[in-house]
């Protein structure tokens, strides 16, 4: 929900600050617990998977039983940041194509503020076949002129 907070928010980026931050767990594979010494956001507290996106590749095999790669593995967290920037890219087409109060009004109604936002995937889906029919109907009309 990163990407529908920074649009609720009028941020204009994310910053993401480490994405294979490993050095406080002794297996990211077994051990979500990442950042140990959590910091200001979580008032100290321990955070899952904070500056984790990926996973060493080295040991795809012995957790997964696929072959091993030469480099990262994309986490669940990365998929859903991932999912997160296209739906704040139908935010942006659709203000862009004339309707940013359906955007703002999308995002509002997934997003009340950084810690209380819908964690219902159902209302997710409907919220974004509702921006992609709106996005059809907005280019429909612009591609007539």
């Amino acid at each position: 929900m990163v990407p529908w907070i920074t649009w609720r928010y009028g941020m204009q980026g994310i910053l993401y600050w480490d994405l294979k931050f490993w050095s406080q767990t002794p297996d990211p594979w077994l051990d979500p617990v990442t950042y140990l010494s959590g910091f200001l956001c979580s008032r100290g507290g321990i955070l899952n998977g904070e500056g984790s996106l990926l996973y060493p590749g080295s040991r795809t095999r012995r957790y997964t039983g696929q072959k091993d790669v030469d480099g990262p593995v994309s986490s669940i967290r990365l998929e859903l940041l991932r999912e997160g920037i296209e739906d704040y890219e139908y935010l942006w087409l659709l203000k862009s194509l004339g309707d940013a109060r359906f955007a703002d009004e999308a995002a509002a109604g997934m997003v009340v503020d950084v810690r209380a936002f819908s964690r219902n995937a159902e209302e997710l889906a409907r919220v974004r076949e509702s921006m992609a029919r709106r996005i059809e109907q907005l280019a429909k009309r612009s591609s007539r002129f």
